[in-house]
């Protein structure tokens, strides 16, 4: 017991020398360091000082006291500065026209001499012309017997695309037949209640020429500005209704049975009955206040780009209008009128 206690306090005596030690080490290396940074604060800074070489020459007047002047002159330098001078700009090598260098006696002579040296040069050598064209054959896609498409005639492949025949979605009766003529379809007359239902109805549309007159009211100065449409004058739609319509044009000889070139989309139309603000209102059911209300509008067309896909490019083809509703199933027995369906440019 009594030397455990002993050894005891001698651990504790070199630990408490230790801590002491490494404290003073601690407190030695601060002062050192502090006396250090004073060293470097108290040094002189030497240097040469930056000349003014556009003035150290120059002497200015310094207005003193008492009216009087006197010239101040910076001091002279300790050594000759040295003036700016800019980077020397090389000569850009630019490749001369063919038509100046034909007239140029010795390009052609280096040229010529060249293009001999070729010619002379072995077949086996990989600078003859002999290597260079078969070189030139292994990249070419004819001599490996692949084809591929030009880059120049890529974006025919999207500009002339038709889409594969089909039939369209709706179809008339079965007492339709397969082939029709133009006086199957009834004409529009003017200033009577021409009738859309919930079935697909078709109007034939005689077409004619632009005139000067038409260039009256729009913004365009020649007839060949002018863009061909169709109107729906005074279509009468009921307030409260829902109604769209799908309206194409075709070719005189088409039919709902005809594939889809054609026939071709020109746009849609759509009334959302009053106080709807969105489509989701549109699915339930409305109360009516007053079914007599009526709107009366205007619904136009743009054409021309549908005809010419189609490929009419003359005004002599006449077409028919193709009217597709879309009612809801509550009504399907109602019906929209409109007085006049004709041509107009815009």
């Amino acid at each position: 017991m009594g030397d455990s206690s002993s050894r005891q306090q001698g651990w504790g005596r070199i630990s408490a020398m230790v801590l002491q030690t490494r404290r003073r080490l601690k407190w030695a290396s601060y002062l050192c360091s502090t006396v250090l940074a004073l060293q470097y604060l108290m040094q002189s800074a030497e240097a040469e000082p930056v000349l003014g070489t556009s003035l150290f020459r120059q002497c200015r007047p310094v207005a003193l006291a008492n009216n009087k002047t006197e010239d101040c002159c910076l001091p002279e330098p300790e050594r000759e500065p040295i003036m700016f001078k800019f980077p020397e700009v090389k000569k850009m090598l630019v490749r001369r026209p063919a038509h100046e260098l034909a007239n140029d006696v010795e390009y052609v002579n280096k040229y010529n001499l060249a293009y001999k040296r070729m010619k002379e040069l072995p077949r086996d050598d990989p600078r003859s012309f002999l290597r260079q064209w078969h070189v030139k054959d292994t990249l070419s896609n004819a001599k490996l017997g692949i084809m591929y498409q030009d880059m120049s005639e890529a974006d025919s492949l999207w500009i002339n695309h038709k889409p594969k025949a089909s039939k369209p979605s709706f179809r008339a009766s079965e007492q339709t037949q397969m082939s029709s003529t133009p006086d199957d379809y009834p004409e529009v007359v003017a200033n009577a209640n021409n009738t859309i239902g919930s079935t697909p109805v078709c109007f034939k549309l005689h077409r004619r020429a632009p005139t000067k007159a038409d260039l009256k009211g729009t913004q365009v100065k020649h007839i060949g500005e002018l863009s061909e449409g169709v109107v729906m004058e005074k279509v009468k739609i009921p307030e409260m209704m829902y109604v769209r319509f799908d309206v194409y044009v075709d070719f005189p000889s088409a039919n709902l049975d005809s594939d889809m070139d054609q026939s071709d989309y020109v746009g849609t139309f759509t009334h959302l009955p009053s106080g709807v603000a969105s489509m989701e209102s549109v699915t339930s059911q409305i109360p009516v206040a007053n079914e007599n209300l009526y709107r009366e509008l205007n619904v136009r067309f743009t054409t021309g780009l549908a005809l010419r896909r189609l490929g009419i490019e003359d005004y002599s083809t006449d077409i028919t209008v193709t009217i597709v509703p879309r009612f809801r199933d509550h009504d399907a027995n109602r019906t929209i009128t409109f007085s006049n369906l004709k041509q107009e440019f815009l």
